[in-house]
């Protein structure tokens, strides 16, 4: 009975979508990359953005938002925020600005294919962004990732379906993305929160084999959002356990980078504490040197950037008078 209404209720939804997908559609677009897909009384306008894309060296359209219009009489759309109106057999779109309309001409999209690979992929990478920042929220050693948007969406089969049937799918990959990405990120902070509420009282062994389950071995590029905790939980077992900080640079070389990243050069109280703990002395040396450089460098970094700015203005003063 039960695989009865469970084969009834997806007829009801493809009836449904069948029947959202098959209006009678005219796909406008701008050089901007902004699209608006007409329809009987209601037309859907997509604002984009350009966002660069590293993994493509490229910039791309991104979705900002979803402006929805209505008929007012004849062909003149009014929404909120823009209208869509038509002017000698042509389309324009006036957006609305703060000192007066941005007005922009449409043009007909030949290829119907090409308009819904636009549309659906600026709706994923766009909802996966906000996805990620919604995690955010709750686990902040999570930061958005535009790479794994883009990789998920690269995975995806149904790319070129049509743009509401697609945003039915989408939004299910989405949650199913996220609760996945929330279970892992619960793990990490278990593991954080135990050591930090246990740091003081635990043995060696114990913050050792626990640290452990946050380890991405030889660097970060395995796991970037594990090696963030990583570096947390580190930094907590300095602040609490100082000796225990250079016992496990000792004990776990291929991490020993990471366990010195932890502590940045500017926490000049903690580094004061663990440079007074008593003994090993060997890797307690190589620790400092290496605050030392970090701190020289950032210097650097610093007066090269005042320099060279005030060489830049230098030349335009010159330049203008």
């Amino acid at each position: 009975m039960k695989q009865i209404f469970a084969l009834l209720a997806c007829l009801l939804i493809s009836n449904i979508l069948s029947a959202q997908t098959n209006p009678n559609e005219v796909f406008l677009h701008s050089k901007d990359h902004h699209y608006t897909i007409l329809r009987d009384d209601t037309t859907f306008v997509y604002i984009m953005q350009m966002r660069y894309d590293r993994r493509e060296s490229a910039m791309k359209p991104y979705l900002h938002h979803i402006d929805t219009i209505l008929r007012n009489k004849g062909n003149n759309f009014t929404g909120v925020n823009c209208r869509l109106i038509q002017e000698n057999n042509a389309w324009f779109l006036f957006q609305k600005r703060k000192r007066k309309e941005r007005k922009t001409r449409l043009d007909t999209a030949q290829n119907v294919t090409e308009v819904y690979y636009k549309l659906n992929e600026a709706y994923y990478i766009a909802q996966y962004l906000k996805m990620s920042s919604e995690i955010d929220k709750t686990y902040p050693l999570s930061q958005p990732n535009h790479y794994e948007a883009y990789e998920s969406w690269n995975n995806l089969p149904y790319k070129i379906k049509h743009y509401l049937m697609f945003q039915n799918l989408a939004n299910n990959k989405i949650d199913a993305v996220k609760h996945a990405i929330m279970q892992r990120l619960e793990k990490y902070e278990s593991v954080k929160k135990f050591i930090a509420q246990n740091a003081k009282t635990a043995s060696y062994e114990v913050l050792r084999d626990t640290l452990s389950k946050l380890s991405t071995g030889k660097g970060r590029q395995q796991d970037i959002e594990k090696w963030r905790y990583y570096l947390r939980a580190v930094h907590e077992i300095a602040e609490q356990k100082p000796e225990f900080f250079f016992k496990l640079a000792e004990d776990l070389p291929d991490n020993q980078h990471d366990i010195f990243f932890s502590i940045d050069h500017t926490e000049k109280e903690l580094l004061a504490k663990l440079k007074s703990v008593v003994g090993q002395e060997s890797i307690k040396k190589k620790f400092i040197k290496e605050k030392r450089s970090e701190k020289r460098f950032a210097i650097i970094g610093v007066t090269s950037y005042v320099v060279m700015t005030v060489l830049f203005y230098g030349a335009l003063l010159v330049w203008i008078f």
